[in-house]
């Protein structure tokens, strides 16, 4: 890949093989294995990310498996069950009866706003495998196919805004990444939303932030 020129891809399956063979814990790893993954977050400019990671090691915790026991003989597995509450059909008094709704006004999202959000799109990779920084290469770099990437996720991001979308439409775009982090004791759940969604949610909130401060009365 290298004698080819095919320094994305080399970096891409770098970056997979590094992520198979990381150690679960951050705090096992050597100070060999921190200081290249460190260095490699900074190569690919993704600053903040590195932070994390360096000050994550510092400290107790790291990643959990699901059958690791966290005590009173509970699997990570048990907590998050425990965590997650049951499926339940929400009370009538939970709504607001109103007879009179105003005119929705519909957000118009075009390949521009695309473009400039995409600038300072940030996260990792969701379900999908595709983080933030591939995200912004596909948007940004690639002439007349982003340019039809940009139009499609601007066609998506207004039909978001603007209509009431079946869930089986968008239920991939809204499936989250898992993890359990150590909190010294218990468990912290964190969900890793798609780079996707992070960006038609960026957009829609750039477009919108002016009114809904207007209509809320709040900044």
């Amino acid at each position: 890949m290298w004698k080819n020129d095919l320094l994305e891809e080399l970096i891409q399956e770098a970056e997979l093989f590094g992520e198979k063979k990381m150690p679960q814990s951050i705090s096992k790893m050597s100070d060999d294995q921190a200081t290249s993954i460190f260095t490699r977050l900074i190569l690919i400019g993704d600053i903040r990310k590195a932070l994390r990671f360096i000050t994550d090691r510092s400290e107790n915790g790291g990643i959990l498996k699901p059958d690791d026991v966290v005590g009173n003989g509970k699997t990570v597995k048990d907590v998050l069950e425990e965590k997650h509450p049951d499926q339940a059909e929400p009370s009538p008094e939970a709504f607001i009866i109103c007879e009179n709704l105003p005119a929705l006004v519909e957000v118009d999202i075009t390949e521009a706003h695309i473009k400039k959000t995409a600038h300072s799109l940030s996260g990792g990779a969701g379900v999908s495998g595709i983080d933030a920084s591939q995200w912004k290469d596909l948007i940004l770099n690639h002439g007349g196919a982003s340019l039809q990437l940009r139009e499609s996720m601007a066609k998506l991001t207004m039909r978001l805004a603007n209509t009431i979308v079946p869930w089986d439409d968008i239920r991939a775009l809204k499936a989250k990444k898992l993890i359990a982090l150590d909190k010294c004791p218990g468990v912290r759940p964190i969900g890793i939303g798609d780079a996707a969604d992070r960006l038609c949610t960026r957009v829609t909130l750039w477009i919108t932030e002016a009114d809904v401060q207007q209509e809320c009365l709040s900044d």
